[in-house]
């Protein structure tokens, strides 16, 4: 079984690396942080902004800390299309017919965005040394060549955190483009939870009601904000009042990661369900 998952993780591959969609995503996701360490860089020359903020480690715990708010999206929306394009195109009849156990296919697809979104931080942070490298070289009159040492390893773990913290989002894409049978309505819905739901709708619940306070501490980004960050900095969303009702008070690191767990298995479980008892049309052009 395990080896059928892997072989048809590979053809997902083949078939993904051949898409626009992968690629498109990839630079979106380098040119955000990116474009805030160089903007740092600018910021000190004119004598406006502190040269730690593009040192590392300091540059890439802020660049990864930027690139997760963009890889949720993402990671949505990809997980939405490597799944909800086979309805469009109607290959999802085929290769079922051919043998494919449904569980290994969506299983498949499962491992391949995984590992794609380890991946996209992955490289998103060599993109980052490279350009902190480059900056900092040419600021050598005004220092060393790094920050704290001990903040290497909380990159390390940020890193590991990170790639977790894609999963529930993952399989939310999933879920979603198969309810939907759709990846284009799987994507809007999946992205207006995220947007409506969990960054508009809940923090103002949480701040206008009391009795809501419970509640929220089991709203997916909630609990990815719990699993991310240390429960004690709060003060990561001063300024912005989204940011600061996700991070305000996090209920701990365990409570996040359980809560992501939850999701991860009750989505995961629901969308199995569905495409397992759901027979499957012909190509709908999506």
């Amino acid at each position: 079984m395990i080896s059928q998952v892997l072989l048809l993780t590979k053809w997902e591959w083949y078939k993904l690396s051949r898409r626009r969609i992968p690629w498109v995503l990839l630079v979106i996701t380098t040119i955000v942080p990116q474009a805030v360490l160089w903007g740092s860089f600018v910021a000190f020359r004119f004598e406006s902004g502190s040269r730690e903020n593009f040192l590392l480690p300091n540059s890439l715990t802020t660049g990864l800390s930027i690139t997760h708010g963009v890889a949720v999206i993402l990671i949505m929306v990809l997980s939405s299309s490597v799944v909800g394009s086979e309805y469009g195109w109607g290959t999802l009849r085929t290769a079922l017919t051919k043998g494919t156990g449904r569980w290994q296919f969506l299983a498949s697809k499962a491992l391949l965005v995984t590992v794609l979104g380890f991946l996209l931080l992955l490289t998103v942070s060599v993109t980052i040394a490279i350009s902190s490298v480059i900056a900092t070289y040419f600021t050598l009159d005004g220092g060393g060549w790094f920050t704290d040492a001990s903040q290497w390893s909380e990159f390390g773990i940020m890193l590991g955190k990170g790639a977790v913290g894609l999963l529930p989002y993952m399989m939310l894409g999933f879920f979603f483009s198969v309810l939907t049978s759709s990846s284009g309505t799987g994507i809007s819905i999946a992205l207006a939870y995220h947007f409506v739901v969990e960054l508009i709708a809940a923090p103002l619940l949480f701040a206008l009601f009391d009795w809501f306070d419970a509640v929220y501490d089991f709203v997916l980004a909630r609990a990815v904000a719990s699993w991310m960050a240390d429960s004690r900095a709060a003060a990561s969303g001063e300024g912005n009042p989204v940011a600061l009702a996700l991070v305000s008070d996090l209920p701990g690191n365990l409570h996040g990661f359980l809560v992501i767990l939850a999701y991860v298995a009750i989505v995961a479980a629901a969308s199995l369900l569905i495409f397992q008892r759901r027979d499957v049309a012909g190509a709908k052009g999506d």
